[in-house]
């Protein structure tokens, strides 16, 4: 289901929930981002449940991930069927993504995704107007990247990825924040490149947020993440098995860690109710 909204302050204007006919397969995960260049926003969800009994080819199946592009005009295209690397010597196209998080870095897609405990990266980049009759999908660029091949393996459970403007380039490097199986929270940053293979970090290995701020927040079970209005400003919320949530920027360092659940109830606070965290 999906909602948009216009306006500005009061003026704001919530459109009528869309939404298709219950079919399957159900999403399993999703996220969403905008291109402020290209006036064009994305959706991508990975699956869960059965195919559909009918549907033009290919068909999304569970595991797979897909995504959905909002053209400047309004019209929606796809989903288009992400296909996995190969080296994830998995049954194409099923089985394999869970969770996901996408963000656009310097104009470009990048699809970040977890399968079986690994981080998956991929960048979608538009190469050219497409002719009539061309498949949608031929309009991008797909590149993979493992960023564990180069930072030691992990049991990976989350993915967070955003965009960030390193000051005095112009430039926006990718932050991919990580949630492990046993609750740590780990990020790792990439060169705002278009190349993503062989995986290049600012980082010899990931950064152990926990450790950088000198804190432990506890069992951390999801994270998400964006950059604030400047854009040189990342802003994490990672929630715990105890039920916090944890919000923390980065301008360099990490700082204004702060706990959401407990502040809400301040007269400072932006926010009014929180209804659950898990």
């Amino acid at each position: 289901h999906m909602t948009t909204r216009a306006g500005r302050g009061v003026a704001d204007q919530w459109s009528p929930w869309t939404s298709a006919v219950d079919g399957r397969p159900y999403p399993y995960d999703i996220d969403t981002a905008n291109n402020s260049i290209d006036h064009e926003a994305y959706v991508a969800f990975t699956l869960n449940g059965a195919p559909p009994a009918v549907g033009p080819a290919p068909t999304p199946g569970p595991g797979d991930v897909a995504y959905s592009r909002f053209a400047p005009d309004g019209s929606l295209i796809g989903p288009i069927l992400v296909s996995p690397p190969q080296l994830l010597n998995l049954p194409f196209p099923k089985h394999g993504f869970e969770r996901l998080s996408i963000a656009v870095v310097n104009s470009r897609l990048r699809i970040c995704a977890v399968a079986r405990g690994d981080i998956w990266i991929e960048t979608r980049e538009r190469t050219a107007e497409v002719p009539d009759g061309t498949p949608e999908s031929r309009m991008f660029l797909g590149q993979w990247a493992k960023p564990e091949d180069a930072l030691d393996d992990r049991d990976f459970v989350d993915v967070a990825c955003s965009a960030s403007l390193r000051p005095g380039t112009g430039e926006e490097d990718l932050h991919v924040m990580g949630v492990t199986r046993d609750g740590q929270l780990l990020r790792t940053v990439s060169p705002g490149t278009r190349s993503l293979s062989p995986w290049a970090s600012s980082a010899p290995a990931w950064e152990d947020v926990e450790a950088s701020l000198g804190q432990e927040l506890g069992l951390i079970r999801h994270v998400d993440a964006a950059s604030r209005p400047y854009r040189t400003h990342l802003a994490v919320v990672a929630s715990t098995e105890d039920g916090k949530a944890w919000y923390v920027e980065n301008r360099g360092t990490w700082q204004h860690l702060r706990d959401v659940v407990a502040g809400v109830n301040a007269t400072t606070s932006p926010f009014n109710t929180i209804v659950s965290v898990g």
